[in-house]
């Protein structure tokens, strides 16, 4: 198998070649310092050796990059400038931000010592509550369905719990996988650590093997592409799925009411530009709720900021503010990765706008709600990364 980095460097190579220099990357880029940047100069320096010194409005733009993709989408010759940049933050790992290097470092399995006690201290009992026993547990009983909860078994979002309420409604038996030892490595691959990441998809493939699973579901954009590399570069047999894919296979198995909630859809940019997923989270929505469109495109192709080495909070907000501001239609904002609902969180909250996701929308949309099942909770935002402190 060839190695991802190596992978990754004969793609921009190609990129590199038929690279026109046109500028329409830079047009849609949604970074504020895209309009001072010459394409020339980042071509240059993505070519450059490794250690070569580079200006800092390069370092800078590079670490700030979102990886949404809005680039390609206007590239006549299809040259991926997401693809060129994530090079380019491979030969930067030196200046990769302490605080952002800090929190992917307890990431993982065979960390060391001290940050092995350190990712212990992360765990957090309160929000992990009945899927405690599952916290990157060994002892892995073979089974069908796997739920792949990765590191955001410690979000707040209550997304976790809602899966597991719905998977207890359809009545099927299925394992969970979850925790940081289990991350997918998709936070460290797209900061430019690309050996790290490919380390950690041998050590997940290694976990997901102990099940022997059909079906992967998880609710994690990064980690349903980290899914999907396993079974593309390293011919995992198992089929990954989202959980809204997954919700909607069963959906006819789940007796459900439509909800008097008018909702803005989110797009995850890697369900939607780089696995062209664009259906399920609309199709599920509309089940189950009145969904509106955001009506300026604009708006709806802005990302949530997540896969960056975020050490530019204003810049990011900004970004925010833009998406928040047209989602004031329906004053609710639903989204179907995690992530998206973490980073818009707290600006989110600002606006007064109401975030959701599908697995929330739901099992609130559940006719008959069983004995037993926890109801969730709406996440509050000053919350969200309480889990990962």
């Amino acid at each position: 198998m060839v190695s991802f980095y190596d992978e990754l460097k004969d793609r921009t190579n190609d990129f590199l070649l038929s690279c026109i220099g046109c500028g329409n990357c830079m047009k849609v880029c949604p970074i504020s310092e895209s309009s001072n940047m010459v394409i020339k100069n980042l071509n240059t320096a993505t070519s450059s050796p490794e250690n070569t010194p580079l200006p800092e409005s390069i370092i800078e733009f590079t670490h700030k990059c979102f990886q949404c993709g809005l680039c390609n989408d206007v590239c006549p010759t299809n040259s991926h400038r997401e693809e060129m940049m994530l090079l380019l933050k491979s030969k930067l790992q030196s200046t990769l931000p302490k605080e952002y290097h800090n929190k992917l470092a307890l990431k993982g399995q065979n960390l060391g010592f001290v940050k092995n006690i350190k990712q212990k201290f992360a765990k957090n009992k309160d929000i992990l509550g009945p899927l405690l026993p599952h916290y990157e547990k060994r002892n892995l009983k073979e089974c069908d369905t796997l739920f792949y909860f990765g590191c955001y078994m410690l979000s707040p979002t209550e997304i976790q719990h809602n899966t597991i309420i719905i998977a207890n409604k359809l009545g099927i038996d299925y394992e969970i996988l979850g925790g940081l030892k289990y991350c997918c490595g998709m936070p460290h691959y797209y900061a430019g650590q690309i050996d790290n990441s490919e380390i950690m998809h041998i050590e997940l493939l290694d976990a997901i093997n102990k099940v022997n699973p059909k079906v992967v579901i998880t609710s994690c954009a990064e980690c349903y592409e980290a899914l999907k590399n396993l079974q593309r570069k390293m011919g995992a047999s198992f089929q990954p799925m989202t959980t809204t894919e997954w919700i909607l296979k069963n959906i006819n198995n789940l007796q459900l009411k439509k909800l008097s909630d008018k909702v803005m859809f989110h797009e995850s940019c890697i369900y939607k530009r780089k696995e062209n997923m664009r259906e399920h989270g609309p199709e599920v929505i509309r089940k189950v709720a009145d969904l509106k469109e955001f009506q300026n495109i604009k708006s709806a192709n802005l990302c949530c900021g997540n896969l960056r080495c975020d050490h530019d909070p204003e810049g990011l907000s900004t970004l925010h503010d833009k998406k928040l501001q047209a989602a004031k239609t329906t004053g609710k904002m639903c989204v179907e990765c995690v992530h998206c609902w973490e980073n818009f969180a707290d600006d989110a909250s600002r606006h007064g706008i109401t975030l959701t996701d599908i697995t929330t929308l739901v099992v609130n949309a559940l006719i008959d709600k069983s004995e037993g099942l926890e109801q969730p909770k709406e996440a509050r935002p000053k919350e969200i990364f309480e889990g990962e402190n």
